[in-house]
């Protein structure tokens, strides 16, 4: 998810003196090529302003298949520095099929990125193997499968690729600014990343080099390749160019070959931060400052249902490996499973009162969820950084096992 947006507070739809835009600037060209409403499709019910989310309800049902969960507990290795326990993580992704191996990778805020076996996950022994090269926070880890490299970017505006085998960077390409997320191309030919200032570049992996760079014309937050490789999606904040100044969440539309932008298309009353795309291929999913989870039909690219279960912003979405449920967290205490073809909450797992889900991702063939958990900033300012975080509550990767 993006880095960008902490913040405290109420949704932007459940705050009185904010104003959806005007109906003026909600028709968009679909990225399928029909001029008609906004996504596409006549609908414009379904993107007109999402209503604002419920109060959460005091408990959710667990129906199968999540009856039955285990958890293991992971944290970075303790050093002399006791405060390192309570880094958090900034990305997780587990390894894509056709990867060898059975890997989680984590991205630390300090610029180590951490690869864990999922086999032989165990909260008491396995820290996972360690990859130090980066001289800033990581801040998002993707797997290619041609060539099994972990691929990683951050702060310090390097993209790096890394050899498993040896545990070193083979190749390290510096790029613009602090970047933010990067999606592999599903031929393993290419990479996009997207930065802090608003440029999205695209490597050549063949080749380890830049071939097109650009910058997009609102704030980006995320970006990745259709799983078709046909588009590149971003999530964007857009201002309005008017007195108030006011802001929505929008998706960005680009031809990945030329870059050339197809569409605009509204999604939220607020920034949209992250997205995430069904691994049947038919549903994308999209987060932000609302508290909604919008799920978008690929195909008619319209938004077919909302999910209103967070009482504050979306930071993490991720799809199971059937695609039939969708996981989803934020600034609240709790990671929430739902069915994506209802949108049901099936299941509703508490992180800690003073924590919130900053990542979250589904192993590729098992019922298994991680999730990272960071101290929330009104925690964070009391301790006020001094002390070895004698009262803080850990940051935790945790992976739940599922038992269907």
């Amino acid at each position: 998810m993006s880095r960008r947006g902490y913040s405290q507070g109420p949704p932007l739809s459940q705050q009185q003196n904010y104003q959806p835009p005007p109906s003026s600037s909600q028709h968009f060209q679909s990225p399928h090529g029909r001029p008609e409403g906004r996504g596409g499709h006549q609908r414009d019910s379904e993107f007109s302003s999402p209503p604002p989310a419920p109060p959460p309800k005091p408990l959710f049902p667990s129906r199968p298949p999540f009856d039955d969960v285990a958890y293991l507990s992971l944290h970075p290795r303790p050093a002399n520095n006791q405060q390192q326990l309570f880094r958090p993580f900034n990305h997780l992704g587990f390894s894509p099929e056709g990867f060898k191996g059975d890997v989680l990778t984590a991205a630390d805020s300090v610029g180590v990125v951490r690869v864990y076996d999922v086999n032989r996950l165990d909260s008491n022994k396995e820290y996972g193997r360690e990859l130090k090269g980066h001289t800033g926070a990581v801040e998002c880890v993707k797997m290619e499968t041609e060539h099994h490299r972990l691929i990683s970017t951050g702060k310090d505006n390097t993209l790096k690729f890394w050899d498993l085998r040896s545990s070193r960077a083979t190749h390290t390409i510096n790029l613009l600014s602090h970047n933010l997320t990067i999606s592999v191309h599903p031929s393993n030919s290419k990479v996009i990343v997207g930065d802090l200032e608003n440029n999205i570049v695209e490597v050549d992996i063949d080749k380890m080099e830049v071939t097109k760079k650009f910058k997009c014309d609102a704030m980006l937050n995320s970006v990745s390749y259709t799983p078709d490789g046909t588009h590149v999606f971003g999530t964007v904040s857009v201002t309005e160019k008017d007195m108030l100044g006011r802001k929505y969440g929008a998706v960005k539309v680009w031809d990945s070959s030329s870059m050339e932008e197809k569409a605009t298309i509204q999604g939220s009353e607020g920034s949209l931060y992250g997205m995430e795309f069904s691994k049947d291929a038919k549903y994308m999913a999209t987060g932000g400052a609302d508290a909604l989870v919008g799920i978008w039909d690929l195909k008619e690219m319209i938004c077919v249902r909302t999910l209103p279960s967070l009482s504050s912003l979306v930071r993490s979405i991720a799809f199971s490996c059937d695609s039939r449920y969708i996981s989803f967290g934020g600034e609240g205490n709790t990671v929430f499973i739902s069915d994506v073809s209802t949108g049901e909450t099936v299941h509703a797992v508490p992180v800690g009162a003073d924590q919130y889900c900053d990542g979250m991702a589904w192993h590729g063939k098992q019922q298994i969820l991680a999730y990272a958990t960071r101290s929330s900033q009104q925690q964070q300012q009391q301790q006020g950084g001094g002390g070895r975080g004698q009262q803080q509550s850990p940051v935790q990767l945790r992976v739940m096992k599922v038992n269907a």
